[in-house]
């Protein structure tokens, strides 16, 4: 089962924005890094808004990387339940 979620992302630091922006996944105990968003940021900004779908494979904590341009950019976690289906808008 595929856990899939909208989210409106936002970045914001000092410099300007630009670039690729990737997100990889690692579910916790596992060491299986999983790309779940790669695509191109909107011009060159200090923030950043991008729609997008998340989708996860499992349920459980996952820790979500943020690269942007290629370059670490900070990180958060996640908790897939399984009541993300794919009937939620």
């Amino acid at each position: 089962m595929i856990f899939r979620r909208k989210l409106l992302w936002h970045l914001w630091d000092t410099k300007n924005l630009s670039g690729q922006l990737h997100v990889k996944a690692v579910k916790k105990d596992s060491t299986q890094v999983l790309t779940i968003l790669d695509t191109k940021l909107s011009g060159s900004q200090k923030h950043q808004s991008l729609p997008s779908s998340m989708e996860l494979p499992k349920t459980g904590l996952w820790r979500l990387l943020i690269y942007v341009d290629g370059q670490y950019f900070d990180r958060m976690v996640v908790k897939a339940e399984a009541t993300w289906t794919d009937d939620q808008n």
